[in-house]
């Protein structure tokens, strides 16, 4: 039986870049990730701040494997405590990927994704029903 909620990333600490250039001879890829996490480490530092690639976080509402879940892809900044065992913030971008739910209404989807982007506590459930 697959988790009810799954969570995968690749995490990189923005504290080890010790430099923020961009070679010259960068493929267009790597000049894109080294940009986003110039403007991670510009915006957030580097300290206590690691940056979240590859990322996507899977809610599931049924035991059928096939059908009856959701996933969202994010990328961006995670902020933890002084003792990094706890995220304090997020700065996340978060989009839609998958979804097997005809079922699942709008309002529900919007709400999973603040969910997931909130970096804290998920957002109060909106008074609407998840299936329509």
């Amino acid at each position: 039986m697959e988790p009810p909620v799954e969570i995968t990333f690749d995490c990189t600490p923005l504290r080890s870049f010790p430099r923020l250039d961009v070679p010259l001879d960068a493929s267009p890829t790597f000049r894109r990730r080294a940009e986003r996490f110039q403007e991670a480490i510009t915006r957030h530092g580097t300290r206590n701040t690691y940056y979240l690639t590859d990322a996507n976080c899977t809610f599931r509402f049924t035991n059928n494997p096939e059908t009856g879940w959701v996933r969202f892809a994010f990328e961006g900044t995670v902020i933890t405590d002084e003792t990094d065992s706890r995220t304090v913030g997020s700065d996340l971008a978060v989009c839609l990927d998958t979804e097997t739910c005809d079922w699942l209404t709008q309002p529900a989807v919007e709400w999973l994704k603040q969910t997931g982007s909130s970096g804290n506590r998920p957002p109060a459930m909106p008074p609407v029903a998840f299936w329509g």
